[in-house]
């Protein structure tokens, strides 16, 4: 009930006591003509938080006043603190039931705080796969395919961009000529698992053994000095896994990274500017489906390219999880999703 805060501040213009002036007059007739306004979905939740006011003790009850008048002094004041609880309201939301009451539990502020931390770092993490059909908008990508739309690669797992490209020139530069394609000579996105599999191909074409020695030597001598340290402080029997493991998640960080997601602030955006039965659905959905809708509606106002772009992630997740299973290296448990076990993935 507490973190009903914008609509609180509503009921408590509504109940609050006035002299019947006609200055008052006139404020009734302002708050009747936004109850007419209102949809059924808005005056049914404005019902039950009236219901739960009621049963609050007097004391309570002017602590919710006394919130509303500060905020409208700091509003008067220029100050942004009503935004900031809106916002705060409406990510609430999207925690799940035993986060909300953990959070509502919780008095201590600074361990509050922590916990507010605490849950919006694990909303970065992939959620669980959630099958539900939104009332209102286009096609959605699935949440199996899209289950790893959010995860985050660290510059100790996936090639920084100025790396990738020295790792992809060195490629270029050792193949054959009947290899060699247009393309290759300044790949862009779309040239570099197609140049992944030619430079396979053009040394022999044994997937479980690229890169060779000499080979493998080339692409770490072209890192920078931080990551080529890095590789030379490995065990030179898992030098070669690193790299795979490195090079293919650097190609799904710039796949990713070119399709420009939007932040957390576009997305709280968004969904205050949906109607209000969309913004009802989504709201009741996981926290993982709510960031999927999110992206995709933002994807939708960019325009069709961008929704393009978007769409052709998990089609490069799909091929970048092929290629770890055919070098036979372990990708990061993440990259797989919370439902995949190594254990189960065939060797070829």
């Amino acid at each position: 009930m507490r973190f009903r805060v914008p609509l609180l501040m509503t009921l408590l213009t509504l109940v609050a006591p006035h002299p019947c002036r006609a200055v008052d007059r006139q404020l009734i007739a302002s708050r009747a003509n936004q109850l007419q306004k209102m949809s059924p979905i808005e005056r049914d939740r404005l019902n039950r938080n009236i219901a739960e006011f009621r049963k609050l003790s007097d004391a309570e009850k002017e602590h919710f006043r006394k919130l509303h008048r500060e905020l409208k002094a700091d509003a008067a004041s220029g100050g942004n603190l009503a935004t900031l609880l809106q916002t705060y309201s409406v990510w609430v939301q999207t925690l799940t039931p035993t986060q909300r009451d953990e959070l509502q539990k919780e008095s201590n502020l600074s361990h509050r705080f922590a916990l507010v931390r605490k849950f919006k770092e694990e909303q970065e993490e992939p959620g669980e796969p959630v099958e539900s059909n939104p009332p209102i908008a286009a096609e959605l990508v699935t949440d199996e395919n899209v289950k790893q739309l959010n995860t985050v690669f660290t510059k100790r797992e996936a090639l920084v961009p100025k790396d990738l490209k020295s790792v992809l020139k060195v490629l270029t530069d050792d193949l054959d000529k009947q290899h060699m394609q247009p393309a290759f000579e300044n790949p862009d996105l779309a040239a570099f698992i197609p140049l992944i599999h030619a430079s396979v191909q053009s040394t022999g074409g044994d997937y479980q053994t690229w890169p060779e020695q000499k080979l493998l030597q080339e692409m770490i001598g072209s890192l920078n000095k931080e990551t080529a340290q890095t590789f030379s402080k490995l065990n030179p029997n898992s030098k070669r896994d690193v790299m795979v493991r490195m090079l293919l998640l650097g190609v799904m960080k710039q796949a990713r990274d070119e399709v420009k997601f939007p932040t957390e602030d576009e997305k709280l955006q968004i969904l205050k500017e949906m109607k209000p039965a969309e913004r009802e659905w989504i709201m009741n959905q996981s926290a993982a489906r709510m960031k999927i809708y999110l992206i995709r509606k933002s994807m939708e106002l960019r325009g069709e390219e961008a929704l393009s772009d978007f769409k052709q992630i998990p089609e490069y997740h799909k091929q970048i999880e092929e290629l770890f299973e055919r070098f036979e290296v372990a990708p990061p448990p993440r990259f797989l999703g919370k439902t995949r076990k190594n254990s189960s993935r065939q060797k070829k």
